[in-house]
């Protein structure tokens, strides 16, 4: 043992440019490790579940909304589509605080408090579903913007007006394991959600990549009168698209 960490040291001491680096990489490596573990927590998302997953989400958060709550991003944002700024929401009540915690990840896009349970996701599933029964120009099938194996509300592809097609492709709503969600709504909606504390931006909308800027995280429901709202949003979201 003594013998091999004279040999370490005369490494070192003989190749002062390695030996400055790897001091300096220390205070680097104490950030990026809890960082990583806590991406890694987050559960598989719609970037690779490793290092490279955690590096394009670094990268990610260069262009990230720095306020991903302010109802005015969305309100002030040019619209896409004649019914971009029509109003499909009724006026919400204000959620009864606090907002959940929301990691200061780029995606994967999570919340980390007050979490549903596998009750609750099957129970919003369930509604995407009967939505996607009752119409038929809407159907259930893997998202393409998360996990294939998280079932998702899409348009009919024939039937995907042409500012959905080339944003999320057709996606409309798609819940997460924690029961928070994902939907597109239009630029009012968002506002009102937004304002009245329901729920945030994805930190990419409208920035990179094809995610408009009124795809929203709707916070995970925490009781029942919470759940009626959240299905007033995923209509408000397939109003929206199918308009």
């Amino acid at each position: 043992m003594h013998r091999s960490l004279i040999s370490i040291a005369d490494f070192f001491s003989t190749r002062p440019l390695v030996s400055a680096t790897a001091v300096a990489s220390i205070p680097l490596l104490a950030i990026i490790i809890p960082a990583y573990r806590g991406f890694l927590a987050l559960g598989p998302g719609g970037l690779p579940y490793n290092f490279i997953g955690f590096t394009i989400q670094a990268v990610g958060l260069l262009f990230a909304h720095r306020d991903t709550t302010s109802a005015d991003t969305v309100r002030t944002a040019p619209a896409n589509h004649q019914n971009a700024r029509t109003r499909y929401l009724p006026d919400l009540t204000p959620r009864k605080t606090p907002r959940p915690l929301i990691p200061g990840y780029s995606a994967p896009h999570r919340q980390a408090s007050q979490q549903g349970d596998e009750t609750l996701v099957a129970t919003l599933n369930g509604y995407l579903a009967s939505l996607a029964e009752s119409n038929a120009g809407l159907v259930i099938k893997g998202s393409g913007l998360e996990l294939s194996t998280y079932p998702a509300l899409w348009t009919v592809e024939e039937e995907t007006p042409a500012h959905v097609l080339k944003t999320t492709g057709g996606e409309i709503a798609h819940v997460h394991p924690e029961g928070s969600a994902h939907m597109v709504l239009s630029l009012a909606d968002a506002a009102e959600v937004l304002e009245k504390g329901w729920g945030e931006m994805h930190p990419l909308a409208g920035r990179v990549g094809r995610l408009p800027i009124s795809y929203i995280m709707i916070y995970a429901p925490r009781n029942d009168t919470e759940v009626l709202v959240w299905k007033m949003m995923a209509d408000a979201a397939v109003a929206y698209v199918s308009a």
